[in-house]
């Protein structure tokens, strides 16, 4: 999870971090706790913050799931997700 652009989109969101949090069903504690990273949002809260939000697909990936490898996540074989002989990605 990128926490600096997450909390630059609740800035800018204009909302309060307790009203956020109340949208998405968690306590304020709970919600803290994951904005500092000690645990991670669930598929469902992440939807939530997307729909609070008004993110889009590319910034919620980006957001929440950069950090996981693209072909992996998406199962591709071939294309721009194409291994060589060794098993790196093209």
């Amino acid at each position: 999870m990128d926490k600096l652009l997450l909390r630059k989109k609740i800035d800018g969101s204009g909302y309060k971090l307790r009203y956020i949090a109340g949208r998405i069903g968690l306590t304020y504690a709970g919600f803290l706790h994951k904005m500092k990273g000690r645990s991670e949002f669930t598929l469902s809260e992440v939807q939530g913050l997307s729909d609070v939000l008004g993110l889009g697909a590319d910034e919620r990936n980006r957001l929440f799931f950069a950090h996981i490898d693209r072909c992996s996540l998406s199962g591709q074989i071939g294309g721009d997700c194409a291994t060589d002989e060794s098993g790196a990605t093209a």
